[in-house]
């Protein structure tokens, strides 16, 4: 049984990643941005974007590690507060991390990132917003699952 946070938060991070990441490919194809964001992983990797295979596989590795440590601070934050609203508050999670990352671009101008244009910033704030949804749904699921379980 998965009864601890720390997988429990794993697993909620790794579904967020998988969805964020269909999302901003889907986003992509249709012509809404034309980064993922396996780039933001990709710079910081090799300090800018590289052309083939390789550099995009580490950078969409790198995103995928990122998503799940961001899922366990979640599950290991949300342990402190009721288990209402899990939903809402991964909203707002997402969207302080959306936040966080692009004023840390900004300050550190980081190539591509510190000036995107708007629509792409749109683009990112609701992949952040469905990763957060999402991580959110996971572990509640995660959460009402070992919990009934562990009453009987």
């Amino acid at each position: 049984m998965i009864n601890d946070r720390l997988t429990r938060g794993i697993i909620a991070g790794a579904v967020g990643a998988v969805v964020q990441n269909i999302y901003i490919y889907a986003a992509q194809m249709m012509g809404f941005t034309t980064t993922n964001y396996g780039d933001y992983s990709e710079i910081l990797f090799f300090s800018k974007l590289l052309p083939g295979f390789f550099p995009n596989f580490f950078g969409i590795i790198g995103h995928f590690v990122w998503d799940t440590f961001l899922g366990v601070v979640f599950a290991y934050g949300i342990k402190y507060t009721s288990s209402r609203f899990y939903v809402l508050k991964g909203l707002v999670y997402g969207a302080f991390i959306w936040w966080i990352v692009n004023v840390i671009c900004k300050l550190f101008r980081i190539p591509v990132f510190s000036t995107l244009p708007y629509q792409e910033l749109g683009v990112f704030l609701v992949g952040a917003l469905l990763f957060g949804f999402i991580a959110a749904f996971t572990l509640r699921m995660l959460d009402s699952r070992w919990e009934g379980v562990r009453q009987k």
